[in-house]
């Protein structure tokens, strides 16, 4: 998978929970707009990690890139997000040892 860039919407602390390169829309600057956030992803190609529905509407008007990541979850995704990188490494775990 590509980047991620994570939009404000969601924790910065999630890019230190996923096993994949990771940065926050606030890296960007303080409170970057959406058009600033689908640029710089798409001129980048990553990919965009967002619960704000904005994104999904203009990926159906623009078109990829960027790939939009659309987060219908509550609001411990973070939790989430890092208990299923955790199955997932014990499942992997589990498929090496036998």
């Amino acid at each position: 998978m590509n980047h991620l860039l994570i939009d404000e919407n969601l924790p910065a602390s999630l890019a230190a929970t996923l096993p994949i390169p990771c940065s926050h829309a606030t890296d960007l600057g303080k409170q970057p707009t959406d058009r600033q956030i689908w640029d710089y992803a798409r001129e980048r190609n990553w990919n965009i990690i967002t619960r704000d529905t904005d994104f999904f509407d203009r990926l159906l008007l623009d078109g990829p890139p960027p790939k939009v990541i659309w987060v219908r979850l509550g609001n411990d995704l973070q939790k989430i997000a890092h208990d299923l990188i955790l199955r997932q490494k014990q499942l992997g775990d589990r498929l090496r040892v036998s």
